[in-house]
C-alpha cells in the first residue's frame, strides 16, 4: 500500500484492489465446487474414497438450536472474540501505535505495521499442520485445546513484552510475534467448531464467527476511548494481552468432541 501510494492516488489504489477481488471471485467460481463429485478433476476412485472416509452424516443430527446447549460453545465464542479483537487492532490502530509510541515512520513503519499479518500467513498454515499432527498422536483434547491454549499464552506474553522493551524495533517484533501466535489458533478453533457441530457445523461456526466480529467492532472503539481517557498507548495492548490470557483459559474449558457424544445439556 505504501509503495503503490508513491505513484497512484488513493482512489486508483481502491480500484486496483477491487479488481483483484473480481479476479479472485472469477477464479473461485471456475474452480471451487460444493462436492468433490461435482469437480471435473476428481475421478470416480478419488470421489468414492473421499465420500466413504470423510465421516459426514446425512443431513442434520437434530434441530440446529441444539448447538446452544453445548457447554463448549461459550468458551469457544469468547476465545474467538479475543482473536478478532486483536486482529482488528493490527489492521486499524497498529500503525498509529508504532508512530505515536515507538516513533516509527515511512518504510520502517510500513514494514512493522505489516509484519503481524505477514507472520500470520505462516502461523495460519503451521497452526493447522500442528493441531492435526498433535491430535492424531495425543488426541483432540491436546491437539486442539492444548495447542491453542499455549499459543494464546505466548501471544499474551509477547504483547506485554512489546510494551515493556525500550527498543522500538524489538517492541514491534514482539507485537508481531504476538499477533502471529494468536493466529496460530485459527485452525484449532475452526476444526473444533466443525467437530462440535457435526451436522450443524455451519450454525455453530457462524455463531463463533459472530462473536469474533463483535470483538472486531469493539476493538478500535475501545482503543480510542482508552487512549483519549488515559493518554497511554500501551494500555490498549495490555487489555489485548488480558484478552489473550482469557482465551487461553477458555481453551482449558473446551471439550472438542461432538456434542451428542460427549456434551451434556446445560
Amino acid at each position: 500500500m505504501t509503495y503503490l501510494a508513491t505513484f497512484l492516488n488513493w482512489r486508483l489504489i481502491f480500484v486496483l484492489f477491487g479488481c483483484i477481488g473480481f479476479v479472485w471471485a472469477s477464479l473461485w467460481c471456475w474452480w471451487f465446487r460444493d462436492e468433490p463429485r461435482e469437480h471435473s478433476s476428481v475421478g470416480p476412485v478419488e470421489r468414492d474414497l473421499i465420500e466413504s472416509t470423510r465421516g459426514l452424516l446425512p443431513g442434520h443430527e437434530g434441530p440446529w438450536s441444539e448447538i446452544f446447549r453445548t457447554r463448549s460453545l461459550l468458551p469457544l465464542c469468547l476465545q474467538y472474540f479475543a482473536n478478532t479483537y486483536g486482529f482488528y487492532f493490527f489492521i486499524t490502530w497498529l500503525p498509529t501505535y508504532l508512530s505515536k509510541s515507538r516513533g516509527m515512520a515511512n518504510a520502517e513503519l510500513a514494514a512493522f505495521a505489516g509484519m503481524p499479518l505477514l507472520l500470520s500467513v505462516l502461523a495460519d498454515i503451521s497452526g493447522g499442520v500442528t493441531t492435526d499432527s498433535v491430535s492424531r498422536r495425543f488426541g483432540r483434547r491436546v491437539g486442539r485445546c492444548g495447542v491453542a491454549a499455549v499459543a494464546y499464552l505466548l501471544a499474551a506474553v509477547a504483547m506485554v513484552g512489546g510494551t515493556l522493551v525500550s527498543d522500538g524495533r524489538s517492541g514491534g517484533m514482539l507485537i508481531a510475534l504476538g499477533g502471529a501466535a494468536s493466529m496460530f489458533t485459527l485452525a484449532p478453533a475452526w476444526a473444533t467448531a466443525i467437530e462440535l457441530g457435526r451436522g450443524n457445523a455451519a450454525v455453530l461456526s457462524a455463531t463463533m464467527n459472530t462473536a469474533g466480529q463483535i470483538g472486531g467492532m469493539l476493538s478500535p472503539i475501545v482503543l480510542a476511548y482508552i487512549v483519549d481517557r488515559f493518554g497511554n498507548w500501551n494500555l490498549p495492548l495490555h487489555v489485548l494481552s488480558c484478552l489473550y490470557f482469557m482465551a487461553a483459559i477458555c481453551w482449558i474449558l473446551i471439550r472438542p468432541e461432538p456434542f451428542r457424544a460427549a456434551e451434556q445439556p446445560l
